[in-house]
């Protein structure tokens, strides 16, 4: 770093033979962090055109250790990813900044794991690419905790726009962040129709009940019990659509956050 050589280097080369006390300390504890944090480094010499991965690129690909080329590691990526990443290398090249990329990796056994890989340049004088030297980690726990995660919205999403329930989602503002279609049914209007609609502003709302009841519950106040109201559609100048009264029975409660 800054012309002088590191000790990341040494490791990616293979320890040395006989190194000082303090070295082979610093040498345990970055293996350990590296271990911990299920990372490897790695190092790309443009001047050789020589890859090197350190012992746990190999562990984390699930990999016997070889002599590797750039052959040998689109091999090993997802066929799908590859473009994608080298189009991020090239840019990051181009742009001398910082290379990341996600991609895919076949595990032993057939499954699919996933790999966050981080690359910084190093370039001589004239601007000629020297080295590029990296680190790869492990993500694929994380990755099928997304993919849980968005398999779970899905699902909820479906249950919103699918209940029987006619449902609608109101900011603490007052105004409407979604509808599903039995709310749409039931009222005779489409959620666009409500964007210049407050529900704290509405003097209906206020004058039945719901008002008190929607400001007490963002308050911090629990469910009350369901209003049952008679609304006229067509005293709402900033709903445009159906007029007519209609009536139904309706509950206001909180979704809140871990706070």
């Amino acid at each position: 770093m800054d012309g002088r050589p590191c000790l990341l280097w040494e490791l990616v080369a293979r320890r040395p033979q006989d190194p000082a006390p303090s070295a082979s300390v610093g040498v345990t504890r970055l293996g350990m962090a590296l271990k911990a944090g299920r990372m490897a480094v790695w190092d790309y010499d443009f001047v050789l055109d020589r890859l090197n991965w350190s012992d746990g690129v190999f562990a984390l690909f699930g990999v016997e250790p070889f002599d590797v080329t750039l052959q040998d590691f689109m091999r090993i990526a997802h066929p799908e990813d590859l473009p994608m990443v080298q189009a991020r290398f090239d840019q990051a090249l181009r742009d001398r900044s910082l290379f990341y990329a996600e991609f895919r990796f076949a595990q032993p056994g057939g499954a699919t794991g996933w790999v966050a890989d981080y690359g910084s340049f190093e370039f001589a004088p004239d601007g000629t690419p020297l080295r590029v030297m990296g680190i790869v980690q492990d993500i694929t726990d994380q990755r099928q905790l997304l993919a849980g995660l968005v398999a779970s919205g899905e699902r909820a999403r479906q249950l919103f726009e699918q209940s029987p329930l006619a449902i609608q989602v109101v900011g603490v503002d007052g105004r409407t962040l979604r509808v599903n279609h039995a709310w749409e049914q039931l009222w005779g209007v489409p959620f666009e129709a409500l964007a210049a609609y407050n529900m704290l502003d509405d003097p209906q709302l206020d004058a039945l009940g719901v008002t008190p009841e929607l400001r007490r519950v963002l308050a911090g106040g629990d469910p009350g019990e369901p209003i049952v109201l008679s609304y006229d559609r067509g005293a709402t100048a900033q709903v445009p659509g159906r007029t007519g009264t209609l009536v139904v029975k309706t509950r206001v409660f909180a979704n809140r956050d871990p706070a």
